[in-house]
């Protein structure tokens, strides 16, 4: 028997999902909905004798991983399948799946597009393939600095005609395996990872490290429906929630099980979007200690570390002749913390120029107004490009409303002219230092090389419409430079990005050389 557990909260499509569970299935089976702190209309309701709804009484927080794991506690079957409940499945999904299965095993069938209205796989008017596999994103380009899956097109594509293969991500909207193997591994672990977020990725990691396999069984289907703004989230996901979730998963796996974590990105490289050199990036302490990268030493205690650069690169110190600073602003930040941030920054610069590219008229340096256009990442591109086109140095380095830079920031220039230069020693503020990645807003590089690759990123996109940009990061092999004083980012709740994307496996600081305490420097700019 399998056991299909359906997690609701508010779903509109739960009713739907249940009727072509029971229609499709072809063996013996039951269905546990699980109602996360709701109910239903009576007209809502399902009457089958294979139905049997679990109510969870309603809490502030989601109840997922909860009504799971109840649910499974409770199952009669064999085997057991988690299903979103706003999903179509293939004639016979249960019997293909058992027909299939080896122990240690986890399933995910192949997924299609769902068009809910219809209930009917949604017409494909682009070549967008059905999505078989997913990958792990790199970390640093999170939100959140998390561990994140998204499709893998080109390995689709490629292995089309596998019709079970590994993998090593999956959504999480549907999965199945047996009940011993769920009770084994310990699965849907509510304290660290709370009460929903990342489940796939645990059961993914688990199975791989345990000796299991995740495949993905191309000889049945299920239709998801992304849901977007047309119908909205059932679920109602706090934000803190999901961040102690992700802030538990990454420290799971990428500190406390670093070097399995290694062997599984070894074992599916390359994937989509990864450098070359990942590991330096994802663990610069254990870098530091053991890089064969020249380092070079400049005036103010400022260094190039790269494993590129050759020991007679010796790059020399930026000047007013040879440097311009791009000053991007949406003038949404208090005046007060952002005529701060310009103090600052006019402070430290030296006699660098500055061009000021805002939505709003200030007098910073040569300013540009680009007027009322919409806040968002592709304006602040495209305020950078105005910015470099209208400089006449041969290098530029960016600066940002709210971010802070000290002196030795702008006491590099480039040694090479066909790469960006990243600088690495960041930290977001909130209520303490935390340690971020790499940041598009701490950057330099040759200007025209820098106005080419903007370009060709905007490239068949006109105006100052929002559209979806990449992080502009140099897709050549990456360069950087840094010091003992770091770049600061300050959280205001104005910027673009609330919630910082931080290292998780760095702990917070409440203070820093140069910068000094946490509280006493936002009470300074004005953040109070």
């Amino acid at each position: 028997m399998l056991t299909i557990v359906i997690p609701s909260k508010n779903e509109v499509f739960l009713r739907k999902t249940i009727l072509d569970v029971l229609k499709k299935a072809t063996g013996e089976i039951e269905v546990l909905p699980v109602l996360d702190g709701y109910e239903p209309p009576k007209t809502e309701l399902v009457t089958d004798p294979r139905v049997r709804y679990i109510r969870l009484p309603a809490q502030p927080y989601s109840q997922k991983r909860h009504g799971i794991n109840l649910a499974i506690s409770q199952a009669k079957g064999n085997y057991v399948m988690s299903l979103d409940a706003h999903c179509m499945m293939a004639k016979g999904f249960d019997e293909q799946l058992a027909k299939d299965h080896q122990p240690k095993w986890v399933q995910i069938p192949r997924r299609n597009r769902l068009d809910a209205i219809k209930w009917s796989l949604q017409p494909q008017s682009d070549s967008r393939p059905p999505i078989d596999y997913e990958y792990i994103m790199f970390p640093p380009l999170v939100k959140d600095h998390a561990i994140h899956g998204f499709k893998w097109d080109e390995r689709t594509l490629k292995n089309w005609d596998i019709p079970i293969d590994d993998t090593i991500q999956f959504q999480g909207s549907c999965w199945f395996m047996t009940k011993r193997w769920f009770k084994k591994m310990g699965f849907m672990q509510v304290e660290g990872y709370t009460g929903w977020g990342q489940e796939a990725e645990e059961i993914s990691m688990t199975t791989w490290k345990n000796g299991g396999r995740v495949v993905t069984n191309k000889n049945t289907w299920y239709a998801h429906l992304h849901k977007g703004p047309v119908h909205g989230r059932m679920y109602h996901l706090s934000r803190e929630e999901n961040r102690r979730s992700y802030a538990y998963s990454y420290n799971k796996w990428l500190v406390e099980n670093k070097d399995f974590f290694i062997s599984i990105i070894e074992k599916f490289a390359p994937l989509p979007g990864w450098p070359k050199d990942w590991e330096r990036r994802l663990w610069p302490k254990d870098a530091a200690t053991s890089t064969t990268s020249v380092t070079t030493t400049l005036p103010s205690g400022t260094t190039i570390i790269s494993n590129t650069l050759k020991k007679t690169d010796m790059p020399k110190t930026a000047n007013k002749s040879n440097t311009t600073v791009i000053y991007i602003s949406s003038n949404t930040e208090k005046p007060e913390f952002e005529q701060n941030v310009r103090k600052l920054l006019r402070e430290n610069c030296g006699d660098l120029p500055i061009i000021s590219v805002s939505r709003k008229p200030i007098k910073f340096g040569k300013n540009i107004s680009v007027g009322n256009v919409p806040v968002c990442e592709s304006t602040n591109l495209r305020q950078l490009l105005r910015g470099l086109e209208a400089a006449k140095t041969e290098y530029a380095i960016i600066a940002k409303d709210d971010f802070a830079y000290p002196p030795e920031y702008f006491a590099l220039t480039p040694p090479s002219n066909d790469h960006l230069y990243r600088y690495e020693n960041i930290w977001a503020l909130g209520d303490k230092f935390w340690q971020k990645g790499y940041s598009e807003y701490a950057q330099m590089g040759n200007r025209k090389y820098w106005i080419g690759l903007i370009k060709n990123a905007l490239k068949g996109h006109r105006g100052w419409n929002e559209i979806a940009v990449p992080i502009l990061f140099d897709p050549s092999e990456p360069l950087s430079w840094t010091s003992d004083n770091a770049v600061i980012n300050f959280k205001s709740t104005s910027g673009l990005r609330k919630f910082p994307t931080v290292r998780r496996n760095f702990l917070p600081k409440r203070a820093l050389p140069f910068w000094g305490h946490a509280l006493e420097l936002k009470m300074k700019m004005g953040l109070g």
